[in-house]
């Protein structure tokens, strides 16, 4: 089945490729890790359970968001694909 198949067993799409071979991503990435634990060692317990909370909230948003992307990105592709057809 090729491409469908790695669709339906999550073996192809967004989260397959994220960050793997980008430089730029994983920096960032460490980065944010960094900052985050810094800021952690100087809020008090109830701040951090704030951030925690924002930090789920922000991760909610993004999801939201990376698949609304994906699916208008999936869409796109089958317009190209339905003109080059034409």
């Amino acid at each position: 089945m090729g491409a469908i198949s790695d669709i339906y067993r999550r073996r192809l799409g967004p989260t397959h490729i994220i960050g793997q071979e980008n430089k730029d991503y994983h920096d960032l990435l460490n980065e944010c890790s960094r900052l985050r634990d810094e800021l952690e060692k100087r809020l008090s317990e109830e701040d951090n359970a704030v951030l925690q909370e924002v930090y789920e909230l922000q991760a909610q948003l993004s999801s939201i968001e990376m698949e609304q992307n994906y699916t208008e990105g999936f869409r796109d592709g089958a317009r190209v694909m339905n003109d080059v057809l034409k």
